[in-house]
């Protein structure tokens, strides 16, 4: 039996979840005067128990040779390949040298990974850079997406559309259930990663429920909740400004006894600065209080990332769209020097580190006005943002991936701004790439599939660059 005869034969038995040939048919790995064949064949089977699992596999093919689970084991979810990783010089793909980075890159190769979200049309470029590494994408987004056109410019391998604004419980059993077949079109996925900040949330939980490398959920919502990333800081003994939950406009005295003046409003979990405002005083608290609710009442994300207004499409919420509402609180005004810090975690530890400067907002609003990179600080204060930055990543319990944390060197020191537990957008990936010659679109990808990040950085940035917004 050849190689095709046998793939097409075992796929359609019972129990064969995934099947596939590792070595293209002619390809000699054997030699053929054995009388063994020169080819050689993956397969995975379920069953009710482990042996059951094994069993499936052994009957199929004498030359197949399942990875044996031991009494009592676990079966893998239908959805699981075990990455090879183990056949690989661990010590050596944990290196952050240019040979290293060059063999991780090459592993990418013909792997599946799940996205979940494709966010605006402006993120193409990822789905672009994945295919460039051979990667084999597959996009689950709300259907009508514009990422759904990629599959038939051969951009990604799959399109699966599915309402990503249902109940959260219900989308996450949906995509589970979805990428679980997956395996039976020959596309077993090796990760499930999103770079939209609003899905975060939702690919932490379904990667968790595939059992793949991810953050966990409650790292991640801790990172969304302003005010519960501060508590945690505090418990870390991390400084961190002066705050105060507000759940209505019956606690904008209490709050603002607990904080003082100036200082700025904003919501617990909101997105691109909207609704972030300064105070001044309680008479300023209360008018911008009811300034800020109003819009965060009347804003919505759509299905493909854009702003709307409730007020501007006929009263209705459109169908597909999130709203943007949720509870706000009062922190401190901070002084100094706003900054981003671009990190890369792997094994729990930082691989990557850098500083960006923000130039001056625009108040009482904060609207950004240009940024450089590198940053301009003196290296002594760059070191205590990094660490802060750093440090309120493990406080929080992450492990793995990218970050983009926003803080800033004030008067009395280094404080956070926010935690963004994925690459930051605009143009954050390119200054990256340019000064450090670190592609965080790639990283992204080898910690989503469990490789190493340690990214090789030059001693001197390869250039500067600035942008006026």
């Amino acid at each position: 039996m050849g190689g095709k005869d046998w793939l097409a034969n075992v796929r359609d038995q019972p129990n064969v979840v995934y099947a596939r040939l590792l070595v293209k048919e002619g390809d000699e790995v054997i030699s053929a005067e054995d009388g063994l064949p020169t080819w050689l064949g993956q397969i995975m089977c379920d069953g009710a128990t482990p042996q059951e699992a094994v069993a499936a596999v052994a009957k199929y093919e004498r030359m197949v040779t399942p990875d044996i689970i031991p009494p009592g084991g676990e079966v893998p979810l239908r959805c699981k390949l075990p990455i090879d990783f183990e056949q690989e010089d661990m010590a050596f793909l944990s290196t952050a040298t240019p040979e290293a980075q060059a063999h991780r890159l090459s592993l990418l190769r013909d792997r599946v990974v799940v996205f979940i979200s494709a966010g605006y049309a402006g993120k193409k470029f990822i789905f672009d850079r994945a295919k460039q590494h051979g990667l084999m994408s597959i996009v689950i987004d709300n259907p009508g997406s514009w990422s759904e056109k990629l599959e038939a410019e051969g951009i990604i391998k799959k399109f699966i559309p599915i309402d990503l604004n249902a109940d959260r419980n219900e989308v996450v059993k949906a995509i589970v259930d979805a990428v679980q077949k997956l395996p039976r079109e020959g596309l077993p996925p090796s990760g499930v990663m999103t770079f939209w900040e609003t899905a975060v949330p939702l690919a932490a939980r379904v990667a968790e429920g595939l059992g793949c490398v991810t953050n966990t959920p409650k790292a991640i919502d801790a990172a969304k909740n302003k005010h519960e990333t501060r508590r945690l800081m505090g418990l870390a003994g991390l400084p961190t400004p002066k705050n105060s939950l507000i759940e209505g406009k019956d606690q904008l005295d209490e709050a603002a006894a607990a904080v003082g003046f100036p200082a700025v409003l904003k919501p617990i979990n909101g997105l691109l600065s909207i609704g972030v405002v300064r105070v001044n005083d309680a008479e300023g608290l209360k008018s911008k209080y009811a300034e800020v609710d109003a819009v965060m009442e009347d804003t919505f994300l759509t299905k493909d990332g854009a702003m709307g207004k409730i007020s501007e499409s006929g009263g209705v919420l459109p169908k597909g769209a999130q709203p943007l509402k949720c509870q706000m609180m009062l922190e401190e005004y901070l002084d100094g020097t706003e900054v981003d810090c671009d990190i890369v975690l792997s094994g729990g530890e930082a691989t990557y580190c850098v500083v960006t400067d923000n130039w001056p907002t625009m108040e009482p609003w904060f609207n950004e006005t240009g940024d450089n990179a590198p940053s301009l600080l003196p290296e002594q204060q760059q070191r205590e943002l990094k660490k802060l930055c750093v440090g309120t990543l493990k406080c929080l319990g992450f492990k793995c991936g990218v970050f983009h944390v926003e803080a800033k060197y004030t008067s009395r020191g280094p404080r956070l701004i926010e935690v963004n537990s994925r690459m930051g957008g605009g143009q954050v990936r390119d200054n990256n790439v340019a000064v450090w010659g670190v592609d965080l679109v790639d990283e992204s990808i080898m910690a989503a599939i469990g490789l190493p990040s340690h990214p090789p950085v030059p001693e001197k940035p390869f250039t500067c660059r600035s942008a006026l917004y």
